[in-house]
């Protein structure tokens, strides 16, 4: 890169009584021009198992970015089809073909930070839940299923002296070299508001309503039940498992054999089972959500991503009315979505119905505000039609908030 580079650790000493070093932004990566909303990237890397998934979507959320599947090789054709802003994640190696490329596209690189006992606790839960194959070779993670099922035992050690350092050194040389942005897994655990807060505020700022809205959208309950059913890309989640889960010896070997000394120093981490950061911390923040933490409205109906955004970016006066956004009774949000618009001057007496749903959507997209600049007059139909037949699939929403619209063309 031709910018110098900055580490990203503040070796300042415990940062309060008790409690260890941590790894801090102290200063994001050095730029040579500042991020561009209209082109924004950015690629989640580091160690495994550190909470790439659910970061990935939290910050898509935040800035309205398509999340992307990234191939393990990188190959900059592939990732110049998927256009000018996205997010995608890939345990890549900092290597200077990627750190070349990234500088000249511009884009955000982000490297999570775990507890290593739960990142190697995670790791066998993923594994087994996928089903991996076993393998004889002491570098992969596969050679712990060896183990029997639920056990750390001889082939767990195996992979700790071996493979497992290699795993931990992903994040770290990342940023070490001051090529990421870190963020500590724990902190996004227990603050989510704070630590997300600050995450943005290095890459692009961004309110506190949009905050609420991604931690709202990115609960850990509601991704298990809509991003990944099977469990093992987002799983329990939680700080300290690995105090309950990991056996003695297991402990001892993280906490005395080289690497790791200098590797949980660098992390900001320690194996001290007394020490407050490593409590354990089964529940998530409590952050308060409108949606309940639910993937349905109260009568089944799918909440469709896009509604998340649409209610947190309403004024906080109306949204007051809603204090469950799930409710589907009279009054409620869900019914407001459903209603006519009420910016039409002929609602109740045009046919068809424009609703507050098409609105909000016309109101999203330049292109849409482009294609249908007389809603409510000369191009009503056209833009009911659009609503109609093409809306449900360009924004991912349930088809039956179409039936008041189709239910007032029949009525004429």
């Amino acid at each position: 890169m031709s910018q110098p580079l900055r580490a990203l650790f503040v070796d300042a000493g415990p940062t309060g009584a008790g409690e260890p070093p941590r790894m801090r932004q102290g200063h994001p990566p050095v730029r040579s021009r500042p991020v561009d909303p209209a082109r924004l990237k950015i690629l989640v890397v580091g160690t495994p198992k550190t909470g790439n998934t659910w970061l990935k979507h939290l910050l898509g959320v935040v800035y309205e970015l398509p999340i992307v599947e990234v191939d393990r090789r990188h190959d900059p054709a592939e990732l110049a089809r998927f256009g000018p802003r996205w997010i995608g994640q890939q345990h890549f190696d900092p290597s200077p073909a990627l750190l070349d490329w990234g500088e000249r596209e511009q884009v955000v690189f982000v490297a999570p930070v775990r507890h290593p006992g739960d990142v190697l606790v995670s790791l066998r839960h993923y594994m087994t839940n996928r089903r991996v194959a076993p393998t004889d070779n002491p570098l992969e993670p596969g050679i712990m299923l060896h183990d029997p099922s639920g056990e750390y035992g001889a082939h767990t050690r195996i992979f700790l002296r071996n493979g497992f350092p290699l795993l931990l050194h992903l994040s770290i040389t990342w940023l070490r070299g001051g090529w990421a942005h870190s963020v500590r897994y724990e902190d996004l655990w227990q603050f989510p508001l704070a630590t997300l807060g600050d995450l943005t505020d290095a890459i692009l700022p961004v309110s506190g309503r949009t905050l609420q809205h991604a931690v709202c959208a990115c609960e850990v309950d509601l991704m298990r039940a809509t991003v990944n059913p099977s469990g093992d890309l987002v799983r329990k989640g939680g700080a300290g498992a690995w105090r309950q889960e990991l056996p003695a010896a297991i402990k001892a070997q993280l906490a005395t054999e080289e690497p790791y000394g200098d590797q949980f120093g660098a992390l900001g981490f320690t194996m001290d089972e007394n020490a407050p950061d490593n409590r354990r911390v089964a529940a998530p923040a409590v952050v308060e959500n409108p949606f309940r933490g639910q993937g349905n409205f109260a009568n089944g109906v799918p909440i469709a991503p896009l509604f998340f955004r649409i209610y947190f970016d309403l004024p906080l006066a109306q949204t007051a009315r809603w204090p469950d956004a799930t409710a589907v009774a009279a009054g409620s949000y869900y019914e407001w979505l459903r209603q006519p618009a009420a910016a039409d001057p002929g609602a109740g007496r045009m046919t068809p119905v424009v609703t507050e749903l098409a609105m909000c959507l016309r109101d999203r997209r330049p292109d849409l505000r482009e294609a249908f600049a007389d809603p409510f007059g000369a191009d009503r139909l056209r833009f009911c039609h659009w609503f109609v037949f093409n809306a449900v699939s360009e924004f991912q929403f349930d088809r039956s908030f179409t039936l008041p619209v189709l239910g007032s063309w029949a009525r004429g």
